[in-house]
């Protein structure tokens, strides 16, 4: 179809001087390329992919990264009846929400509506799918969250996306499941008229509609410019060879083109020293697809454009190789060069022992046994935190996980009894990395509710980069020790701010920040507290990969209104209380309005109330009832592990996670409570509209 207005000529007189041809849907496409094997495979990107139609009527794709668009080829791709692509990068966004679900797309509205007011432009292609293009920063690098439902193959369905660099959005042209052409409601922006925001408002935007769409992941951000030091992504040529060669390429393992390109970038970045080398092990890769073929040329293509700093290597590379294969590559990364940078802490922050010490030295039975009540030291609250161990304190957006953690804090600092359990004075520290602002409101709020002036509570209202190696970690614990006073207690609030940029999900950035925790907390003797969000699943816990939760000696889960200890490697683990948070009044603004803040008041059984219990529900009561009769101990509770076992017995079969889940609905309508080492006993129960005993007495 050849358009009767040229929207090439259109768009470069508003400023959109980068364009791509875009092939139309349905078009015939060259059985010689390799986009038509792609849509042999089940890939059907016409009408959105780019693509040029040569002289016998057929299509093929289009090299458009590397290809700057000239006025020459405006009237050429026109007549051609190719739809208009616009290249994202050099500072121009576009802002993709690609779900079909209607109150979605409402939630992603009302972000950017937030985030940039009224004054982007949306196009629209199928709704309620939109986007819109934005400026922000040139060195911004394409960012994504993923959400919803997951398809046959584990995946989530929908995303909200920002494109730039290396990318591209369609502007004008034919949808190809509506067959109509692409809309701008309230007209095409011109280039010069877009607002700008910056990159941190960007992710900001980003993160806000993490939290509020159901399942979705971290942002995922390729090549940000805060990555990871490119040298710890290198390995042994050999043993990337060997890991790949190891590694199927399937779509059920790669179905897409974006996890082919993935795995192609973490090759480069491992062989970044001998590139053809990269490509020779990637080509090999390449022509072992099972479900198809891959143009070599294409191949060679796509390895040009992946372009430094990379996010993942040659770890990533031994974890799929070890994961699919009957091999073992677990140990690959520690032979090669992938730690190097971090491997000895004691070279990072220059320190060096006063007297040579053996690396190891053992201990007889006897010896370790008579030395195991020689630490003396107190807890830093009795029951609750040891002394220079790590606490990770999480819960949803807007319950109150600061408060709490500052009034933990100010405890400590103050040498007060917390919730009557006896504390150890000392120096606190409270790194307030989400901003200064709202911190000091709250130190002011809690100097005005328990009087305090002189206590050591050192704030920190700055963004700290934990995740680099050569970033903040050094810089901080050298003025902690400068000091000159014991550090007893640090508080890091957030994870995800502290971690700059990086992945939560990913095993090598949490690696990073994991490891200099612990350098952390080795060189101030101090007990660190990370203030974190919980995941879209709440009966997961904290958010982010296992590598946290291993390294973790206690947790403790905010909720609505309640403060409970989930995991505590030493001690029972039984600690809970409610809380409420009372506002306080500190003085008013030049308008004359109250300025405020909040404080926390511990209160047993806050926000508790006996609720009615579902048939499901009543079944996990049950069963707590039948397994504590049956136990010697018939007042010692029932374990999340028992009820498994119970209900895999039967046809109701409940997974851990689904036991955990009902376990803690009711709780929250007090028809459970739990006992120390994470065991529960049921308490009187309403099902229906009758109130009385326990129905299994």
């Amino acid at each position: 179809m050849i358009m009767s207005e040229n929207h090439f000529l259109r768009l470069w007189a508003l400023g959109y001087t980068r364009l791509a041809p875009i092939t139309p849907p349905g078009c015939t496409v060259s059985e010689r390329s390799s986009f038509h094997k792609r849509i042999a495979a089940g890939d059907d990107a016409r009408g959105k992919a780019p693509g040029i139609k040569w002289g016998d009527g057929t299509w093929s794709g289009f090299d458009f990264v590397n290809h700057e668009s000239t006025e020459a080829d405006l009237l050429r791709w026109h007549d051609m009846g190719a739809g208009v692509g616009v290249k994202t990068g050099r500072g121009l966004i576009f802002v993709d929400c690609d779900t079909s679900q209607i109150e979605h797309a409402r939630i992603v509205k009302e972000e950017a509506e937030r985030f940039f007011g009224l004054v982007y432009s949306p196009r629209i292609g199928r709704d309620p799918k939109w986007g819109f293009p934005l400026r922000t920063d040139p060195e911004f690098r394409y960012c994504r969250i993923e959400f919803g439902e997951r398809d046959a193959k584990g995946r989530l369905r929908d995303r909200v996306e920002v494109l730039s660099e290396g990318r591209q959005f369609v502007t004008h042209g034919i949808h190809p499941s509506t067959q109509k052409p692409y809309r701008w409601p309230q007209g095409t922006p011109a280039a010069a008229d877009l607002p700008y925001f910056a990159p941190e408002v960007v992710r900001a935007f980003l993160d806000a509609c993490s939290a509020r769409l159901p399942a979705a992941s971290a942002i995922v951000q390729e090549g940000a410019p805060t990555d990871v030091e490119q040298s710890t992504l290198k390995a042994d040529l050999e043993l990337i060879r060997q890991a790949v060669a190891a590694t199927p390429n399937t779509s059920a393992l790669f179905p897409t083109r974006e996890a082919y390109r993935d795995f192609g970038y973490a090759i480069k970045a491992a062989t970044i020293d001998t590139p053809a080398d990269g490509l020779a092990i990637y080509q090999d890769w390449c022509a072992r697809w099972t479900d198809g073929d891959n143009d070599p040329d294409v191949v060679e293509a796509d390895w040009n454009r992946m372009k430094p700093p990379f996010r993942r290597g040659a770890n990533w590379i031994f974890e799929l190789a070890t994961q699919h294969s009957n091999q073992d590559f677990s140990g690959a990364a520690i032979s090669s060069k992938w730690f190097e940078a971090v491997a000895d802490e004691a070279g990072i922050f220059q320190i060096e022992p006063a007297t040579p010490k053996r690396k190891f030295e053992f201990e007889r039975f006897s010896d370790a046994a008579d030395a195991a009540l020689n630490d003396t030291r107190a807890a830093l609250i009795k029951g609750i935190l040891d002394q220079g161990a790590m606490t990770v304190l999480y819960g949803p957006s807007n319950v109150g996980k600061t408060f709490v953690a500052m009034d933990i804090a100010y405890h400590i600092a103050a040498g007060l009894p917390y919730d009557g359990r006896k504390t150890v004075k000392g120096c606190v520290i409270y790194v307030a990395a989400e901003g200064g602002r709202g911190a000091r409101r709250r130190v002011r709020a809690l100097r005005d509710k328990y009087r305090g002036e002189d206590v050591q509570f050192l704030l920190l209202p700055s963004s700290v980069d934990l995740r680099r190696p050569d970033a903040d970690l050094k810089p901080l614990v050298s003025a902690i020790q400068a000091l000159g006073v014991p550090v007893l207690l640090i508080v890091v609030d957030t994870l995800s701010r502290a971690m700059a940029g990086g992945d939560e999900n990913s095993s090598v950035d949490m690696g990073y920040i994991v490891n200099h925790f612990d350098a952390l907390r080795a060189h101030t003797s101090a007990h660190l507290l990370v203030v974190h969000h919980s995941g879209k699943n709440a009966a997961q816990g904290a958010r982010g990969h296992s590598l946290l939760r291993a390294a973790t000696d206690t947790e403790i889960e905010i909720a609505a209104g309640s403060i409970e200890v989930t995991k505590q490697r030493e001690m029972d683990g039984s600690w809970s209380t409610g809380f409420t948070l009372e506002v306080r009044t500190l003085g008013v603004d030049a308008d004359g309005d109250p300025i405020t803040s909040c404080t926390v008041k511990l209160v047993k059984g806050a926000g508790v109330s006996v609720g009615v219990a579902t048939p499901k529900e009543a079944d996990v009561l049950k069963a707590v009832e039948v397994l504590s009769a049956l136990s010697a101990d018939a007042a010692g509770g029932v374990s999340v592990a028992e009820l498994v076992d119970y209900f895999s017995s039967r046809a109701d079969d409940m997974s851990d996670n689904a036991v955990r889940v009902m376990i803690k609905k009711l709780a929250a309508k007090g028809l459970m409570d739990r006992l120390s080492r994470g065991r529960w006993k049921s308490t009187s129960v309403q099902i229906g509209p009758a109130m009385g005993p326990n129905i299994f007495d």
